[in-house]
């Protein structure tokens, strides 16, 4: 009896010892008197409690989801700068086209003024500020000849010219006279109606009205005609007319017919430029009625001649452009 006793008492005191290093061990976890542990030894070890290994894992997961939360808010702020960058640079963008295009219409504007200006204002050059063009003068259609072609074939260029090879050719002035009314008074009246109608025809001093007949007498709107290598010329028997001799190469004039009946002066220009040309070998020369006055001075080269000429004067105060006629003469 007294050694059942005695292995009760030496039993109790070593459960109580047990129990009491358990809880200095662990002073979290409380052990009931007589609960069976759930940790299992290892090499003689007890091993750590599995709540604290869940813990120790949740601290790492949230460890990781704010180290990712992190990450995703750096991610997302860089997009947005770029996003912001982005925005900035199309709103730079659109502020420069929109300043570009108030400078096109700002200058579209003032041009369309500058024209509104020059419509109302018909003898001022709206290319040239300031200068005003006298009345009675207008642009000339044609420009001036190039200074480096002067003395060569290629420094006569009127409208609608065309180079034509020399061919021998003799001037056969028309014995069969068809007569006509007189359609123009004076050949001031003849230049008017070219510069209403016709300005190309005029080429500096000189009318050249292009033709694409063949070379000889034509009848063109009951009115007589003579044409040669492309341009026809008066040849009337009841009109005056003025014609020259030119050199096509220098613009200089060779010889002067004074105002005559058209045909008179047309067939005698044009036996002396055959002569001129069959000596040269080459349609150098040229008969053309002058547009200006017998005092006019023709020794100014013509490259240097002015943009503006000289609107001319006429007669003519009432003119039917469907018949050419003029009416109520001053």
């Amino acid at each position: 009896m007294r050694v059942l006793i005695a292995t009760l008492l030496i039993t109790a005191t070593l459960g109580e010892a047990y129990s009491q290093e358990r809880r200095r061990r662990n002073p979290n976890q409380r052990v009931e008197r007589g609960q069976r542990t759930n940790q299992p030894r290892q090499n003689g070890r007890v091993r750590p409690p599995r709540d604290n290994d869940r813990r120790e894992q949740a601290r790492r997961d949230q460890a990781r989801r704010e180290q990712a939360r992190r990450e995703q808010s750096r991610r997302e702020q860089a997009r947005r700068e770029q996003a912001r960058r982005e925005q900035a640079r199309r709103e730079q963008a659109r502020r420069e086209q929109a300043r570009r295009e108030q400078a096109r219409r700002e200058q579209a504007r003032r041009e369309q003024a500058r024209r509104e200006q020059a419509r109302r204002a018909p003898n001022r050059d709206p290319r040239r500020r300031g200068i005003s063009i006298p009345a009675g003068r207008v642009r000339r259609p044609h420009a001036r000849p190039n200074r480096n072609y002067y003395g060569t074939r290629h420094y006569h260029r009127p409208h609608q010219y065309s180079y034509r090879p020399y061919r021998s050719y003799r001037h056969a002035p028309m014995r069969r006279a068809y007569r006509t009314a007189r359609r123009y008074q004076t050949r001031f009246d003849y230049f008017h109606f070219l510069r209403q109608q016709h300005r190309r025809s005029i080429y500096l001093n000189w009318v050249l009205f292009p033709s694409s007949r063949v070379n000889g007498y034509v009848y063109i709107d009951q009115y007589p005609y003579y044409v040669h290598n492309g341009y026809r010329h008066r040849y009337s028997y009841e009109d005056s007319c003025q014609y020259q001799l030119i050199d096509s190469f220098t613009h200089e004039v060779v010889s002067y017919h004074f105002p005559r009946i058209c045909s008179q002066g047309y067939d005698a220009c044009a036996l002396e430029r055959d002569s001129y040309n069959a000596r040269e070998r080459e349609n150098r020369y040229f008969c053309a009625e002058t547009v200006r006055d017998d005092d006019y001075d023709y020794s100014q080269p013509t490259y240097d001649y002015d943009e503006y000429e000289d609107y001319g004067r006429t007669t003519c105060y009432d003119y039917d452009p469907q018949t050419g006629v003029c009416y109520d003469y001053q």
